[in-house]
């Protein structure tokens, strides 16, 4: 395709102007639209990502232990960051709430082999977009620890693990502002 020959208009985007090529196949949005703009137009990628993603917004996500008497112990408490039009905020945190559970549940399937914060758990530079703040390597040494504050020395309890997203609305289903999905309802901890 030569692009020399084909017309050129300009975007209104906000307070930028972006100049776009014109051409049946290549649409006004999408992957196509920033390849041009960044190969072409020599756009650096940091602005890019700008205009994509106008508004930020993030919830927090933690494990929680609940035991037989039905006390409750959080722990790993860290935040997910997501981008989104401007005109689409929830969507943000929607996107955010999915990082946090993704990243969740991956370290709680590899948590017997994996003793190192799992790729779905850290941030994605230079955006700064994604899981930040996590911090468990040993999640089975996580969950011990917290754990084993409130049971007894020597002592053993069967307890029910969760992953929990809290936040403003869209930090949960349907717009609601928590979720809360259970990983396992049997794990034993054993306190030396």
């Amino acid at each position: 395709m030569n692009l020399k020959k084909l017309p050129i208009i300009i975007a209104l985007t906000g307070s930028l102007c972006i100049p776009m090529l014109v051409t049946p196949q290549i649409s006004r949005s999408g992957p196509v639209r920033e390849k041009i703009i960044e190969e072409f137009l020599k756009i650096p990628p940091v602005l890019v990502e700008e205009l994509k993603e106008r508004v930020k917004r993030s919830c927090t996500g933690y494990y929680l232990i609940r035991f037989p008497s039905g006390k409750e112990l959080k722990f790993g408490e860290f935040s997910a960051r997501r981008g989104c039009g401007r005109s689409v905020p929830n969507r943000c945190r929607r996107r955010a709430r999915d990082s946090c559970h993704i990243c969740m549940k991956a370290h709680w399937a590899k948590k017997e082999v994996w003793k190192d914060i799992p790729t779905e758990c850290k941030e994605v530079p230079p955006s700064n977009l994604g899981v930040r703040d996590y911090k468990i390597k040993d999640l089975d040494a996580a969950i011990k620890k917290r754990a084993c504050q409130v049971i007894v020395p020597n002592g053993r309890a069967n307890v029910a693990i969760y992953r929990v997203t809290e936040g403003n609305r869209g930090c949960g289903p349907n717009m609601k502002k928590s979720m809360t999905r259970l990983l396992t309802d049997s794990y034993t901890v054993r306190c030396r």
